[in-house]
């Protein structure tokens, strides 16, 4: 995954699906910019012959946010985020 040497990605893509539920949960883009630069970050569950996803969890804004993450060649892709 790209990163800013931190162990965080540089920069982020956005799934549709993403957008859509960010729009849905009222989740800026910015709050998924923050909770995945300063997130404690693990494997998420799912298929483990599909690309590998990384879940970060984060407080933002006094709650706690949850972004899931997609490995790409280009720039890691948002596949969805939630208010926990």
């Amino acid at each position: 995954m790209p990163s800013s040497g931190s162990g965080s990605p540089a920069r982020l893509r956005f799934s549709a699906h993403a957008r859509r539920r960010m729009q849905q949960r009222g989740i800026p883009e910015a709050a998924v910019h923050r909770a995945v630069r300063g997130g404690a970050r693990q494997p998420a569950p799912g298929d483990p012959g599909a690309a590998a996803c990384w879940e970060y969890r984060a407080h933002v804004d006094g709650q706690r946010l949850v972004v899931v993450v997609r490995e790409s060649r280009d720039a890691p892709v948002v596949i969805t985020a939630w208010w926990e």
